[in-house]
């Protein structure tokens, strides 16, 4: 079988032991980019409109509606913090990989699962797991 990738290609086949392993770079997404600066401007503007809520319910100017906009909103400015850490903290995209083993076929897309990131999981490298 041949696993030449056909010329001009970015797709790259390198051996490990006995297992080709196809490696799919990933390109850059300028549209991240553009969605983190989205995201930092309703960050900054949301900030500023839950901290004058606060301060007009504190002072007693507020009613209940507006308490509900903050437990409403709060959440959804952490989420969106959440989003703009891990968009920016991407450093170069990681390429995908195929490993071609004789009885199995290994997988790795090259993003961090959020929850093992989280927790600090060791994951194994691409080829390692053998089912």
């Amino acid at each position: 079988m041949d696993f030449n990738p056909p010329a001009g290609s970015k797709i790259s086949v390198v051996t490990e032991g006995s297992a080709p392993v196809i490696v799919i770079p990933q390109p850059d997404n300028p549209m991240a980019l553009l969605v983190g600066l989205l995201m930092i401007f309703l960050l900054f503007f949301g900030a500023i409109a839950l901290i004058h809520t606060a301060s007009m319910v504190l002072s007693g100017q507020g009613n209940v509606s507006l308490v509900i906009w903050m437990g409403l909103w709060t959440p959804g400015l952490a989420l969106t913090a959440c989003v703009v850490y891990r968009l920016l903290r991407r450093r170069g995209a990681v390429p995908e990989t195929l490993t071609l083993d004789r009885d199995s076929v290994g997988y790795d897309s090259g993003l961090v699962p959020a929850a093992a990131e989280r927790q600090g999981y060791q994951l194994p490298q691409a080829g390692t797991c053998r089912s």
